[in-house]
């Protein structure tokens, strides 16, 4: 009987601290810019012409709440994220079709596409905010390069109607 009101005070302090009400939901202090209606974020990114951050993750991974904690929280990276991505964070189970088709072995995986679905970044596990960054910029370098190619194909295009 020790054993179980050993078991029941520790899930109380838990619970009172805060600590399980935080794992019911990852990445809770970053929702507020987070999209989580994938339809919807796709239509801002058209509209914006940013490139999506998608971001599986589940409730119960560790690695996950890692990531939001170290190198989500770094001020650069949120900045970064607000001002030149549509970020949108999807959970794994229910999202298992969009799961199967980008091919997410695990969680936490991050992938970066163009409003027109090209693939521009991979980030899969836990990774350093400097490494995060990095990716992130390089996502949106490629983002800008074919940004460019579509910009100039459509005026060579135009031209040669006229």
């Amino acid at each position: 009987m020790k054993h179980w009101t050993r078991i029941a005070l520790i899930g109380g302090f838990l619970l009172a601290t805060g600590f399980l009400k935080a794992a019911d939901w990852p990445f809770q202090q970053h929702k507020s810019f987070w999209y989580t209606d994938l339809d919807k974020a796709h239509q801002v990114a058209l509209k914006q012409n940013k490139p999506l951050l998608l971001l599986f993750t589940s409730k119960n991974c560790l690695f996950c709440r890692k990531l939001e904690a170290e190198t989500l929280a770094s001020p650069t990276i949120q900045k970064r994220i607000r001002e030149q991505f549509v970020p949108v964070l999807l959970d794994l189970e229910k999202n298992a079709r969009a799961a199967r088709i980008l091919k997410i072995q695990g969680v936490p995986t991050t992938i970066i596409i163009t409003p027109q679905a090209d693939l521009i970044g991979r980030i899969e596990g836990f990774v350093e905010p400097k490494t995060f960054e990095t990716q992130l910029a390089k996502a949106q370098s490629v983002h800008a390069q074919l940004t460019r190619i579509r910009q100039t194909a459509m005026q060579n295009g135009q031209t040669k109607k006229q």
